[in-house]
């Protein structure tokens, strides 16, 4: 089976947790998980749903993912991500995300991306809001995505700064300003906030 076959396959067989999901998602007001954070999602409204650290057999889906969303495919080590997955089946990834340390204090958000059947249930927002708080305290997290990504991060508590204003984000915002409107059709942007002293 392929990449697009077994994402196909997955989404399907997760699409009554979907339904589950969405209803979860608008039966109950949203909380800040993280305390600098603006609130995203709550786990008390979250259908039922684990977390764990990424395996190297967790590869080829979180790259599947990746891919369908045209997203930067580069540096993909799966024990840099934080996965959420339905609890009976850990191998059904439905919201994926890493955190990559770039120098002392300086963090990026990177590769967060949910399954389509996921999608609406506050996992995205979730899994960003935990991994920001794996981050130390007083550091500051970065990212980079498109301006139509960018409320989504907006709501979470992170503001749009100058394209180049990280030079240890340099060469992928010069590459991604080129490549984000040829496979996205929209402009890249880079966002960052600071996590509670």
């Amino acid at each position: 089976i392929d990449q697009k076959e077994e994402l196909d396959r997955r989404s399907d067989a997760s699409g009554a947790w979907a339904r589950s999901a969405r209803r979860c998602a608008r039966a109950a007001p949203a909380t800040a998980l993280h305390s600098r954070m603006r609130p995203v999602a709550a786990a008390s409204r979250l259908p039922q749903v684990a977390y764990r650290r990424g395996r190297p057999s967790d590869r080829p889906r979180i790259a599947a993912l990746v891919a369908a969303e045209r997203m930067n495919p580069l540096g993909l080590d799966p024990s840099r991500f934080l996965v959420a997955h339905p609890p009976t089946d850990d191998s059904d990834l439905l919201c994926v995300g890493q955190l990559k340390q770039l120098k002392d204090g300086l963090y990026e958000v990177a590769s967060l991306v949910a399954a389509p059947a996921a999608r609406g249930a506050g996992l995205g927002g979730d899994l960003l809001s935990r991994l920001v708080a794996t981050a130390p305290p007083g550091s500051t997290v970065c990212l980079t995505t498109t301006s139509r990504r960018a409320p989504f991060y907006e709501r979470a508590g992170f503001r749009r700064v100058g394209l180049f204003s990280r030079r240890e984000l340099w060469l992928e915002a010069a590459a991604g300003s080129v490549v984000a409107p040829l496979a996205a059709g929209d402009r890249l942007i880079v966002m960052e906030a600071t996590t509670t002293v």
